[in-house]
């Protein structure tokens, strides 16, 4: 192990796969719980969807990227001619009551199935959601894909039976650490470190990789000045990187199992400093900022949220869609900062969380900024002004 090498310990991870059905290959049956907003003794087998194409979204309504779909899904409907196409919701094991008063709060087109025992989940191979599968008019899988990725040309094409590239969806993988444990003459079985971190050079040609599962969290292909943000948990646009330019690729992998999260962040920042030879401190810095605040449309247009606990967080691009979804001013002003690239100061006075979609093209900062003002009551306004900044030097 060379001199960037950090290796406080070793870990085994074994990749799980699953699969969506093949292209082609007849359609899973649909069980559903219980079909919504469908007439009565409305059937759902491939005899009686025969010669429509049927659009399958996977969904749940704790799920942010799901929630933020759902502007684009109801577009999609409108477009299409009910004739040829079924759009069919399926709720990944909820109630029937969760998601008949979800739908009154938040209508999405089409049937809605409620999967509330995750039978029609496992038969289509779904382990994370969203998904979309397209089903052709003879009952035969066309494709799994993301709802994002949905257009009206290309659900036509598939109704024409034309082919169609569509982008495929991502099939589940899980990073799982496999169990470890030693054992001495006379010892008890250990279990592991409370808390591990290794750190090393990426080969070229590492392909970037983000993996969560447990406890554990890894990162393949990153720089130094990603490393740092992570370890810090600060978007770029916060450091104020004055060390020599490291061009070199990381991967690192981190284990927090059990240990209060203030003192693993520690650890980590501890031990990144040190493996790339980095003195870091904060620093009150003069420069251009963003001031988030609220204009006179704000009272109108800015919504705050009916959903409960944690369900369906997300601020982020979707599908043509910028959401902030059951998130409140501080968070969102943090995603904007990470997007615009300089701070971002909450000055909105507001505490709530809120709910509020806008038309927005990702990469189109001029574009997301006019459409904060006009459909969410929410202005950016460039200043000079003092900022906290991490200050990263050379040891």
């Amino acid at each position: 192990m060379n001199k960037r090498s950090l290796s406080l310990a070793f870990l085994l991870f074994a990749q799980f796969a699953y699969a969506y059905p093949a292209k082609s290959v007849p359609a899973p049956p649909l069980k559903f719980t219980q079909l919504l907003n469908a007439p009565a003794g409305t059937k759902t087998d491939w005899v009686s969807l025969r010669g429509k194409v049927v659009v399958l979204e996977f969904w749940a309504t704790w799920c942010g990227p799901c929630l933020a779909s759902i502007p684009h899904w109801n577009e999609l409907a409108a477009q299409l001619d009910p004739a040829k196409f079924q759009l069919v919701t399926v709720d990944q094991r909820e109630t029937e009551e969760k998601v008949s008063a979800f739908l009154q709060k938040k209508p999405m087109a089409g049937w809605a199935g409620v999967d509330r025992d995750g039978a029609v989940d496992d038969l289509y191979g779904v382990t994370s959601i969203p998904v979309t599968m397209i089903i052709d008019r003879n009952g035969r899988v066309a494709a799994a894909t993301t709802p994002e990725d949905l257009k009206a040309a290309d659900l036509e094409a598939v109704y024409d039976g034309r082919p169609v590239r569509f982008t495929p969806a991502q099939e589940a993988k899980s990073a799982l650490p496999a169990k470890t444990e030693t054992r001495g003459a006379g010892e008890a079985t250990v279990q592991g470190p409370v808390f591990e971190l290794n750190l090393t050079a990426a080969k070229p040609g590492t392909k970037p990789f983000t993996g969560v599962a447990n406890d554990t969290f890894e990162k393949h292909a990153v720089s130094a000045v990603e490393l740092v943000a992570d370890a810090y948990q600060l978007n770029q646009a916060r450091i104020d990187w004055r060390a020599p330019d490291d061009k070199r690729l990381y991967n690192f992998r981190v284990k927090m199992d059990g240990l209060e999260r203030r003192w693993s962040f520690a650890i980590y920042q501890q031990d990144v400093a040190l493996a790339l030879q980095l003195k870091i401190h904060n620093e009150q810095e003069t420069r251009r900022v963003l001031v988030l605040k609220t204009n006179e449309h704000a009272r109108e247009l800015l919504k705050v949220t009916e959903m409960e606990g944690n369900a369906g967080k997300l601020c982020g691009y979707y599908a043509g869609w910028f959401a902030i979804q059951n998130v409140g001013m501080e968070d969102a002003a943090q995603q904007l900062e990470k997007l615009f690239g300089v701070p971002v100061l909450n000055e909105t006075g507001r505490s709530e969380l809120f709910d509020v979609s806008v038309k927005a093209q990702e990469g189109d900062l001029a574009g997301l900024k006019e459409s904060l003002e006009k459909e969410a009551g929410l202005s950016l306004i460039e200043e000079e002004r003092p900022a906290e900044m991490l200050v990263v030097e050379k040891e």
